[in-house]
Order: C-alpha cells, then structure tokens, then sequence
C-alpha cells in the first residue's frame, strides 16, 4: 500500500513540475504579447495550466493524507469540469475568429507565393 502511494505522490509531483514549467513559459509568453485576443486566449490557457496544476498538488496531497472521502472525490471532478469548460469556451472563440479572419485562404495564399519564389529562384539559378 505504501509503495502505490508512494508512486502516486511520485507521479503527481513530477506531473506538477512539468505543468509549472510549461506555465511558466506561458506566463513570460503572455507578458510579451500585445493586448488584444490572442492576448486573451493565452489568459484562458494560463488558467487551465494553473488548474492543472492545481490539480496535481491536490492529487499528491489526497494521497499523502490520505483522503478518501467521496468529497475529495467530487474536488477532483470539478477541477477537471472546470478545465475542460474553459478549453471548450477558448477553443469555441478560436474557431469562430479563424472563421472570420479566413486564416485557411491565408494560408493557402502564403504557400501560394513561397512555391512561387522559389521557383523564381530556382530557374534563376539555371541561367
């Protein structure tokens, strides 16, 4: 018994340092965008990040004093409901801005003129 705690203590803490270094460089990421929306989805993902993480403590401190109650259970349930409610909500927002920016056409026309300069390149190189 005391080893799978053990494991599991293990395991939630180095899923927590991963989580803090990934919201760590979404932090410093944030500070250097401009304010504006992609501003704004950046907040959302830094929020979901600092749940996770959040998440993985409380995981680490629920087996350490082993609390097994059905309360610690729905904590746990409503961290992640709370989460995956925030990356709906963001990855919602995402959608209906590339359908109103039209980021595929922009796309297609920026590969559209890469292939087209370096063909430029290349049959200049030949001569």
């Amino acid at each position: 018994m005391i080893s799978i705690v053990l494991n599991e203590v293990i395991i939630s803490g180095i899923t927590a340092i991963i989580g803090a270094t990934a919201l760590a460089y979404a932090s410093r990421a944030r500070q250097r965008l401009s304010a504006g929306t992609f501003k704004a989805y950046v907040s959302y993902f830094v929020v979901c990040l600092l749940l996770l993480v959040w998440f993985s403590i409380w995981r680490i401190a629920r087996e350490v004093f082993q609390l097994r109650s059905i309360t610690s259970v729905y904590i746990e349930y409503g961290i992640l409901v709370i989460i995956y409610v925030i990356f709906a909500v963001t990855s919602q927002k995402i959608f209906t801005m590339s359908r109103e920016f039209g980021f595929s056409e922009k796309t297609d026309l920026i590969k559209k003129a890469i292939l087209e300069k370096k063909l430029k390149k290349r049959t200049s190189q030949r001569r």
